[in-house]
């Protein structure tokens, strides 16, 4: 949730849309702002994940969670910090398959 919310953050701003990270910066907050707020609650709560994820001492399906959890979350967190369009990537890979 958090991650998509900073990932639509500029077009929720435009479309006057509802995004928590605009409800508690106010809509003429700084991008830059956000973000800088954003990475460190996305980085948090990854690592809580994880923290939790890893007490669960799960033995099925683990190397597939290990794989969303550990390298999927992470590279999707990275695109989204790095402010690339995901949404057009994974249309994009659709034309492919």
């Amino acid at each position: 949730y958090l991650m998509d919310a900073l990932d639509d953050l500029e077009e929720d701003r435009k479309n006057g849309s509802f995004n928590p990270y605009l409800k508690k910066f106010g809509p003429q907050a700084e991008a830059e702002e956000i973000r800088e707020y954003a990475t460190g609650m996305l980085q948090l709560t990854a690592g809580e994940l994880s923290n939790t994820y890893e007490l669960l001492g799960l033995k099925r399906y683990k190397t597939i969670l290990d794989n969303i959890i550990y390298l999927g979350l992470r590279n999707t967190m990275e695109q989204v910090l790095r402010g690339e369009d995901r949404k057009n990537k994974s249309r994009e890979a659709e034309l492919f398959e």
